[in-house]
């Protein structure tokens, strides 16, 4: 994903290429009145050297520094990378001007997997098949089987300090041989793959590959895994906590964290919404309308993200 200042933003795709692969940075939302358009890339943002630019004022290219032969600046904006290497991987950044000479910058970090033949792999034959298949692949499929190799368990999502645990499986008969690489690295010869306690550090793209050092077949998978902070208890808070007949009540979920969902639990149990309650946009807050004695009992609030979850403590609600 990238970082944007305005409404423009960037994308790769594929978003996990592979050597050997075109790659085109997506510009999106680009308006008639930008008169200049630049993209530099670098190892870090700010080392970055010019790639490819058009002044439309002057209707003049820009000529780049790196890239020369691989980048193409597209009518649209958009840079096409041709033949992507691991040199590739880095940092780039789209600049563009307005009439109103304001300028907006938007970045995107970019990272190039390839395969080293530490397993007399032939190298020519698995970049080109297995960019074949990667070329198909996004953020969301990332969690499914390459051809002939997958990856278990099956979540993505993992919770700071589990243990990550996962094995690499190919059809006996077929392979012989695994092994790990985590964004491209190669990192051990093993079918099974143990990391005790993991952190945030550990949010990567795993490859497991399977080789057969006899036939030279195999075959691979590509698992993202996302470790994510572990979400801390809510405190829940109401605006009355007796109420008569027919009043309103307004319960308030209050926490720190960001990015996560919220739940309702009425008497330990999944709150079933009628009529009367209402929900703010947000889910933070929710309201019961003409409260009834059926609506006596206790509430929690529950925030989650995809890794984790957890409840405040009850607080009981009398209806008189």
């Amino acid at each position: 994903m990238s970082s944007a200042t305005s409404e423009i933003t960037i994308e790769a795709v594929p978003p996990n290429p592979l050597e050997g692969m075109d790659v085109i940075l997506l510009a999106r939302n680009l308006t008639k009145d930008i008169i200049a358009i630049s993209w530099t890339g670098g190892e870090t943002l700010k080392s970055g050297f010019m790639i490819a630019g058009f002044d439309r004022s002057l209707h003049k290219d820009v000529p780049g520094d790196i890239f020369v032969s691989q980048a193409i600046l597209q009518d649209n904006g958009s840079l096409l990378l041709k033949n992507v290497s691991r040199n590739n991987t880095g940092y780039y950044t789209l600049e563009v001007l307005r009439r109103s000479f304001q300028m907006t910058s938007v970045h995107l970090h970019l990272q190039v997997y390839f395969i080293i033949a530490h397993m007399t792999m032939p190298r020519l034959v698995t970049i080109k098949d297995m960019a074949k298949a990667t070329n198909s692949l996004n953020s969301e499929t990332l969690c499914t089987d390459g051809p002939y190799a997958s990856i278990s368990p099956a979540p993505c999502y993992y919770d700071t300090g589990d243990h990550l645990r996962l094995s690499c499986n190919g059809e006996p008969e077929k392979f012989t041989q695994a092994s790990w690489l985590i964004n491209g690295r190669p990192l051990q010869s093993t079918k099974e793959l143990f990391i005790p306690q993991i952190t945030l550090k550990n949010s990567a793209s795993y490859v497991c590959l399977v080789y057969n050092s006899i036939t030279h077949s195999y075959g691979y998978t590509i698992k993202t895994v996302t470790v994510l902070e572990t979400v801390t208890q809510p405190l829940i808070q109401a605006s009355k906590t007796t109420v008569s007949e027919k009043d309103t009540v307004i319960f308030t979920c209050l926490t720190e964290e960001s990015g996560v969902s919220f739940w309702w639990l009425f008497n330990h149990k999944i709150l079933q919404l009628t009529e009367r309650m209402k929900l703010s946009s947000d889910g933070k807050a929710l309201t019961i309308l003409h409260v009834t004695k059926g609506d006596a009992g206790e509430y929690q609030c529950m925030v989650s993200n995809k890794a984790s979850f957890r409840e405040s403590t009850p607080l009981r609600l009398n209806v008189k």
